[in-house]
């Protein structure tokens, strides 16, 4: 399958369903992303795959001055709203990891919060990222491992929505030996650390629901399937999720990320 291709369906797959809730679940993740990139008040700082702009929000609240791109149209609108919400001054593009509309070595700091997986060229989207900074500029990234429920839940996709066989799967981002192997050319000083968000749930109902309306790649999901391989899909989650289930009835879902920052050579 060529790259346009896998794109255009993968952008319309982060079309689906509304991304905010999903935000608000990652946005610590992001939080410590900006602090350990060490972002500083008036840094040129650039959010790409920024989804809503949790990243690039929090660096703004800084006072840096801040780009975020997505190459997925609800995205950018839902994170323009919510910049402009909070009063803060975000510059917001519609754009391809793969082919950024910006000048070379024009950014103190790069960040993408779960976002890179989604570039099907690696070594195009780190060159990209490469060339946006300046030398000895900093690249931060967060990526789920794909040994906590992302995991799981991939395996699950997979039985219905299936990568063609030329591209990567998006959680070898979260493999720590091939990160460093996809950054050793363009970037130094490479520094990975684990952490944990846990998702949770008063009910099984309450995570079908998020899943079904929030999650973009689960909301494409059922849009694709028939009535029987949707009601299969939904089985399958449901019996994925009653493995967090607590005596109570609620639901706490482990999902373990990298945390990558590394100094552009």
């Amino acid at each position: 399958m060529e790259a346009t291709d896998f794109k255009a369906g993968w952008r319309w797959l982060w079309e689906q369903g509304d991304y905010r809730p999903v935000g608000e679940r990652t946005a610590p993740a992001a939080e410590e992303l900006v602090a350990a990139a060490g972002v500083q008040p008036s840094q040129r700082v650039l959010e790409v795959g920024a989804g809503v702009g949790n990243a690039a929000r929090v660096a703004a609240r800084l006072g840096a001055v801040v780009t975020a791109s997505d190459f997925a149209a609800p995205m950018v609108r839902r994170g323009q709203e919510l910049s402009a919400a909070e009063g803060l001054t975000v510059e917001w593009l519609e754009a391809d990891i793969e082919d950024l509309p910006l000048p070379d070595e024009s950014f103190d700091v790069v960040l993408s919060t779960f976002g890179i997986e989604c570039a099907p060229r690696v070594s195009v989207a780190v060159g990209e990222l490469h060339r946006v900074l300046r030398p000895g500029g900093t690249l931060g990234l967060t990526q789920w491992t794909p040994t906590d429920f992302m995991g799981q839940m991939d395996e699950v996709f997979l039985r219905y929505m299936a990568i063609p066989e030329d591209h990567h799967d998006p959680l070898d981002w979260g493999v720590e030996q091939t990160v460093r192997d996809r950054l050793d050319e363009q970037f130094v000083d490479v520094r990975i650390e684990r952490g944990s968000l846990v998702w949770r749930f008063p009910s099984a109902e309450d995570a079908r629901t998020f899943w079904e309306t929030s999650f973009p790649p689960t909301v494409a999901c059922y849009q694709m399937l028939d009535p029987k391989g949707a009601a299969a899909l939904r089985a399958d989650f449901d019996a994925l999720t009653a493995q967090y289930v607590d005596a109570g009835g609620a639901i706490s879902l482990p999902f373990g990320y990298l945390l990558i920052v590394a100094t552009a050579r």
